[in-house]
C-alpha cells in the first residue's frame, strides 16, 4: 500500500510576543473582528460546469506531457511503453484513465494500485510499483500522476508475464526467447477491462507449474515457522548401524524410537524415512545417510525466508517460457536429470537424462525438434577438440584417436592420426567427426532441434551412467535413457505410424535423415523446485549456481 504523504509539522515559537507600545496612533484596544466570509454555494450546474473544465484541463495538460516522455531516452522495454502511451491516449481523444479531473485517482487507477499492493503473492515485490503520490492539484501534476500510473501498469504486467531480470543475465547459457507483452495491447486491455484485477491476473504465467508453486509460496508464508534440526557431519551411515547421530535423525524425520535400547540404533523404520526423503528430493534412494543426504537435510533447515526466496526464484523461470508450450512437446528438467513427453497436459512418457557437466552446461531455451538422425555422425565441438582431444592426441601419438574411429582433418586435409606429428598441431587447425557404429558417442540416433548452442537430445555408448543418481555428466547435450521408447512418444502424432520400430529397421550402414511433419516443441529448463502432481514439493540441487545468481539480482 502506498504510505500517505506526511502532514505538514506546526511548530509553536518559544519566543514571547512583545506587548503592543500605547502611542497616538496605535489603540490599546483590538479592533472588533471581521465578520467571517460566507462561502459561496455552488449550484449543481455550476458544478457541472466546473467538472468539464477541470477534465478539459486535464486532457489539455495530458498531451503534451505525453508528446514529451515519448522524447526521453531509455532501455529498449522503457521507450516502447512510452510510445504506447501516445498510441493509447491518442486513441483515446487524450482522455485520462487511471485520474480523476480532481486529481485523485479514479476506479481503474484505485483497482490498479490494490492489485499492485498484492504482489508478494505472485513471487514479486510491491515496493517495486509505488506511486509518489495518489493526489495531484493541479492539471499538470494530474498529468503527470496519469503517465506515471500507466507506466508502473505497463512495467508490471512486463515483469509479471515476463520476469523481473534478463535471463542472460544469469549466464549466457540460459538464452530462452521470453514472451514480452505488447504494451499497446496491454494498456487497450487495461482500458476495456471491466474487472481490471481479472485482466491483470491474466497476465501471470499460464502455466499449472507456476499456480502449484504460487500455492506453495502462499502456504509456506502462512506457516509458522519452527527450528529444524541440523544433522552434524561424519562417516556414511548404513542401516543396522549404532551412531550418536541417530537421535538428530530422529527428531529431523519425525520417526520415534521403538525400542528403548535403540535410541542411537539406525533401524528399518527411520531408513525407511530416509530413503522417502531422498526419493523426494531426486538422490539414490539407498537409505545410507551419506554426504549428499546430510546436505539435502540441512538445505531444508535454513528457515522459512530462504525457502522463499527459493520458490521465488523458480516462479521467475517459469515467466521465461512461452505461454503455450505446446499440445505435444518434450520437457527436460536440468537439475532433475530427467525429461518428460507432454501431450494435452500429461506425461506419456518419463526418463533418465544426462545432462552437461557444470564445466559443460546445458543451455537453458526453447526450440522445435525437425528431424530425427539414425546411425549418426558425430562432429566434435571445437571446444572439445581443443579441451580434450587434442591432448589425448599428443599423448597417444594420434592412436586414441585412431582406436575412437574418428575421421581427422588437419588444414583441410584428411590424415591418419597416426602419422601426425601433434605437438607441432594447434585445436583450430583440426576438424575431427566420429564414424557411425559402436563406440560412437552419440549411440544410435539423435534428436535435433536446430538451435544456436548446437546442442540436441541423443542416445549414448556410455548407458551405464544412467544408473547414476547425480547424472550432470555430459559435455552439454542431452542424453536419454532408452531412445527408442522416447522415440515412440515424441512422433507418436508423427503421420505415418513412423515410430521406435522403424527407426530401429534403419540401423547399421550410413547417416540416415528423417524430416518430422509433426514438429515438436522442446523445452530445456531449471527448476530446482516444483511441485509434483501429489502435491509434493520436490527439492533438486542447483548444478550450475543459476539459484545462487538470481537471488542476487532479485534482492533475495
Amino acid at each position: 500500500a502506498t504510505p500517505r504523504a506526511a502532514e505538514p509539522t506546526v511548530t509553536a515559537s518559544t519566543t514571547p510576543l512583545a506587548a503592543p507600545s500605547a502611542t497616538a496612533s496605535t489603540p490599546l484596544v483590538a479592533p472588533p473582528a471581521a465578520e467571517p466570509t460566507a462561502r459561496p454555494t455552488i449550484t449543481p450546474a455550476e458544478g457541472a460546469v466546473a467538472a468539464v473544465h477541470a477534465e478539459q484541463a486535464l486532457i489539455d495538460a495530458l498531451k503534451p506531457a505525453i508528446e514529451r516522455e515519448a522524447t526521453r531516452a531509455g532501455t529498449v522495454d522503457d521507450r516502447a511503453d512510452r510510445g504506447a502511451l501516445a498510441t493509447l491516449y491518442a486513441e483515446r481523444g487524450w482522455r485520462p484513465l487511471f485520474v480523476d479531473p480532481q486529481g485523485a485517482l479514479a476506479a481503474h487507477g484505485r483497482a490498479l494500485v490494490a492489485r499492485l499492493a498484492r504482489s508478494d503473492a505472485d513471487g514479486m515485490e510491491p515496493r517495486d510499483y509505488l506511486l509518489p503520490s495518489l493526489r495531484a492539484e493541479t492539471a499538470e501534476a494530474r498529468a503527470d500522476l496519469e503517465i506515471a500510473t500507466a507506466l508502473t501498469a505497463l512495467r508490471w504486467a512486463r515483469h509479471m508475464q515476463s520476469g523481473r531480470i534478463d535471463p542472460v543475465r544469469v549466464g549466457e547459457l540460459v538464452t530462452p526467447r521470453v514472451p514480452k507483452p505488447d504494451p499497446v495491447v496491454v494498456l487497450r486491455a487495461l482500458a476495456e477491462s471491466r474487472d481490471l484485477a481479472a485482466t491483470l491476473d491474466g497476465f501471470a504465467p499460464p502455466h499449472e507449474g507456476w499456480r502449484r508453486l504460487k500455492a506453495e509460496l502462499a502456504r509456506l508464508r502462512a506457516e509458522t515457522e519452527t527450528p529444524v534440526v541440523r544433522l552434524p557431519t561424519g562417516p556414511t551411515l548404513k542401516p543396522g548401524q549404532k551412531d550418536a547421530r541417530v537421535a538428530a535423525l530422529r527428531e529431523r524425520l519425525g520417526v520415534a524410537v521403538t525400542a528403548t535400547d535403540a535410541v542411537d540404533l539406525y533401524d528399518p523404520a527411520l531408513a525407511e524415512a530416509v530413503k522417502t526423503f531422498q526419493r523426494d528430493r531426486g538422490l539414490a534412494a539407498t537409505g545410507a545417510l551419506g554426504q549428499s543426504t546430510v546436505a539435502a537435510l540441512n538445505e531444508e533447515a535454513r528457515g522459512n525466508a530462504d525457502h522463499v526466496a527459493d520458490l521465488i526464484v523458480n516462479m521467475e523461470r517459469w515467466r521465461w517460457l512461452p505461454r503455450e508450450l505446446g499440445d505435444l512437446h518434450v520437457f527436460v528438467n536440468v537439475p532433475d536429470f530427467h525429461l518428460d513427453v507432454m501431450k494435452d497436459g500429461r506425461s506419456i512418457h518419463h526418463a533418465r537424462v544426462v545432462t552437461g557437466r557444470p564445466e559443460n552446461q546445458t543451455p537453458i531455451f526453447s526450440e522445435t525438434m525437425e528431424y530425427v538422425v539414425v546411425n549418426p555422425y558425430w562432429n566434435v565441438p571445437y571446444s572439445i577438440v581443443k579441451k580434450e582431444m587434442l591432448a589425448k592426441a599428443q599423448a597417444s601419438g594420434g592412436a586414441a584417436l585412431s582406436r575412437g574411429n574418428f575421421e581427422v582433418e588437419v588444414g583441410n586435409r584428411a590424415v591418419d592420426p597416426t602419422t601426425v606429428d601433434w605437438s607441432t598441431v594447434a585445436a583450430h587447425q583440426v576438424t575431427i567427426r566420429q564414424r557411425p557404429g559402436g563406440g560412437n558417442a552419440l549411440g544410435n540416433i539423435k534428436f535435433m532441434f536446430p538451435n544456436q548452442h548446437s546442442v540436441y537430445i541423443h542416445d549414448t555408448s556410455s548407458r551405464g551412467l544412467f544408473a547414476n543418481s547425480y547424472r550432470a555428466l555430459s559435455h552439454g547435450c542431452v542424453r536419454v535413457h532408452e531412445p527408442f521408447a522416447f522415440a515412440d512418444a515424441v512422433l507418436s502424432e508423427e503421420p505415418g505410424g513412423l515410430g521406435g520400430a522403424q527407426l530401429k529397421k534403419m540401423l547399421g550402414g550410413g547417416e540416415k535423415q528423417v524430416m518430422l511433419k509433426r514438429q515438436v516443441p522442446v523445452h530445456i529448463a531449471y527448476f530446482t523446485r516444483f511441485v509434483d502432481d501429489g502435491g509434493h514439493l520436490e527439492t533438486r540441487r542447483d548444478v550450475y549456481g543459476h539459484d545462487a545468481r538470481m537471488k542476487r539480482l532479485l534482492g533475495l
